[in-house]
């Protein structure tokens, strides 16, 4: 019905001294603009210059291909640059220090106060880039940003959905003029941004949106109608970046081409954010609220990019924004041992404490491990972004997304229970978190669709490249003697010879990396063959060859970096060495589990039994097997 009314309203004629006056007001306001911005020079020095991209390395692992630059740790700032950086960080560490969380969990909102000294501080204009007043952070020092700021969850999260959607849209596809008018703003703490995409009608399919826009009349303004939900930081947002379907001559044509990407003001007549907001399990502070457009009137310069270019806004949205998550992952894991050690160093357990016993040992070296390895993939990937011009890391920031979310749920659920009961009472700390860790890790997207998008990601690029192979070997009998050769030229494990790149003591290490990445080419071979192009039907398969490939990827860059750390002599880098091993033998445990469960049929795996037990409940709606006391004689 929204869309028949859009579709049916005739908007009034505009006047054209009207709209010749708005355009000289927007030449002056640019002008104005330009003279504000003049002197302004960015805080740190220029960054080093960016090499030429690189062949995208997860995506070569699954054709057994090995880029050995990647195992040289990369360190994206020069010198001065690091030692700038830090003493710009150093306020921002120490103010976070006194930030009370309690005060979030109470009013349920984000402190004017702690906002304003984020102001002050200049976090706000991290990423924006120096012409704009901002500070043109690299990826990873932004991420350092996160990371300290993150030691309070709902804060971390508002920062980085403050400092990333929209700035993003902003630098790549606005003009001058909108960048002059809105970044400035944003830098200094003056205007907060979000973007508006979710619909609670939409699903997943962006071509479904029911928010339109149209082009009036006389040619000069967009009217919007539609609602939006689950919008980030929107009662206290200043602008708001909408993505719908543009409409123009009176034509409505749901389709990619027609996504568009509109600047709305908030006090712009017709828009409301509606006050209630909306209540996450976790994260609280952190606000999500629904907006409502009705017949919003906007400049037509106020489309970001051309009419279209929404579809591929959302789509560097979602490749681009997927690591970030790994932030929240190290901030709530650090968190977490922090207030675990306080927790148990008095606690006795039987005749000794409970710090000595086997179990909590265990406890913690996992958790050191695994933000050990969070740190690792992270770091190694926005590094790559920093250092390489244009490097393509799609398959790489996915693989980052799902092993941290798994990662540090795992970590959390496996410690608590050195906590005991306490863990469920609302006097402690570790109840709430366990509510943000389950909502940091579920408030993006499905782990499931991560997972299979992954895997889609590198089976594509090695059907690219070995399309010929894989229909011989589909068609035995068409081509006997290449079906013979395979067999006879199976291995165990490729010889990379990764271990001529580390320090000698990673040799055992290179061997775990030899052995994987024959299991992960193995498995993608396996796959096609099996399936070919009906292979994205697989999903369970899909999900264990996207393990396979992230355990792979986070190892490459644990040994990387702890090689460094030994070869430099920094501090405890003896026990990083020891860290690896243990990473190594555990990962390799975990990748021949998940390629043997690919190698083998659905019929010896459980598969098939799997989805006929779930065919059998979704005929029945509930569980199906009778209960163990009763008796039918």
């Amino acid at each position: 019905m929204m869309i028949l009314r859009v579709v049916a309203r005739r908007h009034l004629p505009c006047s054209t001294s009207a709209c010749q006056h708005t355009r000289l007001l927007s030449t002056a306001h640019a002008r104005e603009e330009k003279e504000i911005l003049r002197d302004f020079t960015p805080n740190l020095p220029t960054p080093q210059p960016k090499k030429p991209g690189r062949p995208p390395f997860a995506k070569n692992l699954f054709l057994g291909k090995f880029d050995y630059e990647w195992l040289a740790y990369p360190e994206p700032q020069h010198v001065d640059r690091y030692n700038e950086f830090q003493e710009w960080l150093a306020p921002i560490e120490r103010y976070m220090k006194t930030v009370n969380p309690k005060e979030f969990e109470e009013t349920e909102t984000i402190p004017s106060h702690v906002l304003q000294k984020l102001r002050e501080l200049g976090v706000f204009g991290a990423r924006i880039p120096g012409d704009y007043r901002g500070m043109n952070l690299l990826n990873s020092e932004y991420m350092r940003v996160l990371e300290t700021v993150g030691t309070v969850p709902a804060l971390g999260l508002f920062l980085l959905k403050q400092g990333v959607p929209a700035i993003d849209i902003f630098t790549k596809w606005g003009t001058v003029e909108q960048k002059l008018k809105y970044l400035p703003k944003i830098a200094t703490g003056q205007s907060i941004a979000t973007v508006a995409v979710t619909e609670s009608n939409s699903g997943p399919s962006a071509c479904d949106f029911e928010t339109i826009a149209s082009l009036s009349d006389c040619d000069e303004y967009w009217y919007l109608d539609g609602e939006k939900t689950f919008v980030s930081n929107a009662s206290i947002s200043d602008v708001f970046i909408v993505i719908g379907h543009a409409m123009q001559s009176g034509h409505l044509e749901k389709r990619p081409e027609t996504i568009s990407s509109f600047i709305v003001d908030r006090d712009t007549p017709g828009f409301t954010v509606l006050k209630d907001s909306i209540k996450t399990v976790g994260l609280k502070g952190f606000e999500t609220g629904k907006i409502v457009m009705r017949g919003v009137k906007i400049p037509k310069s106020n489309i970001i990019g051309e009419i279209g270019d929404g579809s591929e806004q959302l789509l560097e949205m979602f490749r681009n924004g997927r690591h970030f998550i790994a932030t929240q992952a190290i901030a709530l894991l650090k968190n977490f041992q922090r207030k675990l050690t306080k927790d148990i160093l008095p606690r006795k357990h039987f005749d000794k404490m409970l710090f000595e016993t086997e179990s909590a040992k265990i406890v913690f070296a996992n958790i050191s491990c695994s933000i050990y390895a969070i740190e690792s993939v992270l770091y190694l990937t926005t590094a790559a972004m920093d250092i390489y011009d244009g490097q393509d890391l799609q398959l790489e920031t996915a693989l980052v997304e799902q092993f941290c979310v798994q990662e540090c749920l795992k970590r959390i659920q496996e410690s608590i229970w050195l906590v005991g009961p306490k863990a469920c009472t609302l006097v402690e700390p570790f109840e709430q978190i366990l509510r943000d860790a389950f909502t940091v890790s579920n408030y993006e997207t499905s782990l499931f669709d991560t997972k299979i998008y992954s895997a889609l990601l590198g089976l594509q690029h090695y059907g690219l490249d070995m399309a010929d192979d894989i229909k011989k070997s589909r068609n035995p009998f068409m081509f006997p003697s290449y079906v013979f050769q395979q067999i006879f030229s199976q291995q165990g494990a490729l010889k990379l010879h990764i271990e001529d790149y580390l320090h000698p003591s990673f040799r055992e290490c290179a061997d775990f990396c030899d052995r994987s990445l024959f299991r992960l080419k193995d498995s993608a071979e396996n796959l096609l063959i099996r399936s070919g192009t009906e292979v994205g039907k697989e999903h369970g398969a899909l999900q264990r060859l996207s393990d396979i490939a992230s355990l792979i990827y986070v190892y490459v860059a644990i040994i990387g970096r702890a090689s460094r750390s030994y070869c430099i002599g920094h501090r405890d880098s003896f026990d990083e060495v020891k860290l690896s091993m243990i990473m190594a033998y555990r990962l390799q445990q975990e990748v021949y589990r998940l390629s043997d469960d690919i190698k083998n049929s659905e019929y010896s795996n459980g598969d098939y039994l799997c989805r006929e037990l779930a065919d059998l409940h979704f005929e029945k709606k509930h569980y199906f097997a009778a209960h163990p006391l009763q008796r039918n004689y």
